[in-house]
């Protein structure tokens, strides 16, 4: 019997050893991982004890990696071939005796297998570190230590996939430059036909990730923007700016989202060159960029902005100047416009009360009031750009022709860190306006006898600019009204997502104006005549002027607003329907 055991024992001696591959130091399982924040490894890049080892595929990290980052592919250990992550590693780790960073992906299965090669070959693995987060938490973090080799786009790359679509053009400039706008050292304004955009300002623009009202964050609304424009992973993509850094910037973005064939292309040459096409918005000047305001309010009105020798810049927005917010911060000069100037409350019927568009008469007094005549020019501020565009579709409506609404709310204003004013700014009342009719161009706004007159006949199409569900009648949109459809004969045309103050499908993240081609195509897919004369109609007549002042800056004047909207119309009695059109 001991005979038996001794036996079984040094057989077990045997195969342990056999198993143990003589000695082996490579280790059994996956080595524990250490981490360094990215905090930390910041303050390592500068720190001749440490060395950064980007480890991802050598396709991405020769694209983009961590300033100083030396590039070792640990692709094939990735997927399961040991003996090359340990050669790799021994390459790698020659005459070293520094401390070293992985660069991988998210900080997981690259970061493991180099970490189990430097384990096998013996390194001191103390000094063995894995960026917390990879490269992607790395750049989302330090976008301004990236370092990027982006091929570089020609103008005759550019014209080529414009042409036969093997690439999407990217502008990545800010909507005012892609519209029309020649700012800073631009010698045109306006963007290089075919292309789309796609702002580096969207990236880091102020947005309110959990108060506004779509309940969308930032990923998620650029993830929109991007199927929208066709920005999907195997897209060839050449993006384009004029300061060097902008196209960079979406470059980057768009390769962490899977877009790997992206290139430069330094618009600066197809600008200076007279031959080469430029396309801008026919009336792009109605939204003016806030760096424009900016020099307006200082003293600097540009050569050629007007020609009018009195300039008013408002302040619009419901309250007075203390409820408004006005009194918090304000464009300097601006004189405030309380929303409830141009649409009282009133009980029009049944005692129930309701905001519509004032009287002529009161609307000529609340622009003589303010020091605007029909020669004025005026800038229209404020955060809420449909509270800003109601007030424009006025100006126009009742005869003022130089009129502009600086884009974006104040978002634009914010984000290039000028000043706000604070305190009171007195109006200098006017005392004629300088017509002798009033309104001067109803085009702008249809009355309700008068889309009740147009409606139905052909070359007119009434437009429902509110949610899906304010059309098919399973919400009314406000809390203070409570009947819910549509007027019969109103085609659905889009507005926002979950709120009557939401007109998301007509904006960019910043509240730029969208792409003049997305905004025709979503309406073509509605079955939108774009040669009809179109009235917009919403609510109550905020969303629709916005998209009304979009419509007219991208050059169609047959358009107008149905003031009055839903509201009116159903506190007045008239027929409604309700249900999904298309069922």
């Amino acid at each position: 019997m001991k005979k038996i055991v001794s036996l079984v024992l040094s057989m077990i001696m045997v195969f342990g050893l056999v198993a143990c591959g003589g000695g082996s130091t490579e280790p059994a399982g996956d080595v524990a991982m250490q981490y360094i924040t990215i905090d930390d490894a910041k303050t390592k890049l500068e720190d001749d004890g440490y060395v950064f080892f980007d480890i991802r595929k050598a396709a991405d990290s020769s694209v983009m990696t961590v300033p100083g980052a030396q590039a070792w592919d640990m692709d094939a250990a990735k997927e399961g071939d040991a003996e090359a992550g340990k050669a790799t590693m021994t390459e790698a780790t020659k005459d070293l005796d520094k401390n070293i960073v992985l660069i991988c992906y998210s900080g997981k299965r690259y970061a493991q297998a180099a970490t189990n090669a430097l384990s096998a070959i013996g390194y001191d693995m103390s000094k063995v570190f894995t960026l917390e987060g990879g490269f992607t938490a790395w750049s989302e973090k330090c976008a301004d230590l990236v370092v990027t080799s982006f091929a570089t786009a020609t103008p005759a790359d550019v014209e080529k996939a414009i042409a036969d679509g093997s690439a999407i053009v990217l502008d990545a400039r800010l909507q005012d430059s892609y519209s029309g706008w020649a700012l800073g050292t631009d010698a045109r304004g306006g963007h290089i036909p075919g292309a789309d955009n796609f702002s580096a300002s969207w990236l880091t623009c102020e947005y309110d990730e959990e108060g506004n009202l779509e309940g969308k964050t930032r990923e998620e609304v650029l993830a929109d923007t991007m199927a929208n424009k066709g920005l999907v992973e195997g897209a060839s993509v050449i993006v384009y700016d004029t300061n060097g850094t902008d196209a960079t910037a979406v470059a980057k973005y768009l390769y962490s989202k899977g877009i790997k064939n992206v290139s430069l292309y330094d618009a600066n040459e197809w600008l200076k060159d007279n031959s080469k096409e430029m396309e801008s918005y026919p009336n792009y000047d109605m939204y003016v960029p806030a760096s424009v305001v900016y020099d307006i309010v200082n003293g600097k009105t540009p050569a050629g902005f007007t020609d009018a020798e009195n300039i008013v810049v408002l302040d619009v927005a419901w309250g007075n100047n203390e409820e408004s917010g006005y009194m918090d911060g304000h464009v300097p000069t601006a004189v405030h416009v309380n929303t409830d100037s141009y649409e009282p409350p009133v009980a029009y019927v049944n005692d129930i009360v309701e905001w519509r568009l004032a009287d002529d008469a009161t609307l000529l007094k609340l622009l003589l009031d303010n020091g605007i005549t029909k020669d004025t020019c005026v800038i229209i501020t404020g955060y809420e750009p449909m509270a800003t565009c109601r007030m424009g579709v006025i100006c126009k409506y009742m005869g003022v022709e130089d009129v502009h609404v600086m884009s974006n709310g104040m978002v634009g204003w914010l984000s290039a860190g000028y000043e706000l004013e604070t305190g009171a700014n007195e109006p200098v009342p006017a005392t004629t306006f300088g017509l002798d009719k009033i309104p001067y161009d109803h085009t702008w706004i249809d009355t309700m006898d008068e889309m009740k007159a147009a409606l139905g006949t052909e070359g007119y199409t009434l437009v429902d600019n509110r949610t899906w569900e304010e059309h098919i009648g399973e919400s009314t949109g406000y809390s203070y009204h409570d009947i819910a459809g549509r007027i019969e004969g109103s085609v659905y045309g889009y507005a926002g997502i979950g709120s009557s103050s939401s007109v998301y499908y007509y904006r960019n993240i910043d509240k730029s104006m969208r792409n003049a081609d997305e905004i025709v195509a979503m309406w073509k897919e509605c079955g939108i005549d774009t040669n009809d004369r179109l009235a917009f109609m919403c609510g109550s007549g905020w969303r629709v002027a916005e998209i009304l002042w979009d419509a007219r800056i991208m050059g169609m004047d047959d358009t107008c607003i149905y003031s009055d909207g839903w509201i009116a119309w159903s506190n007045e009695g008239n027929p409604y329907v309700t249900g999904d059109p298309n069922a």
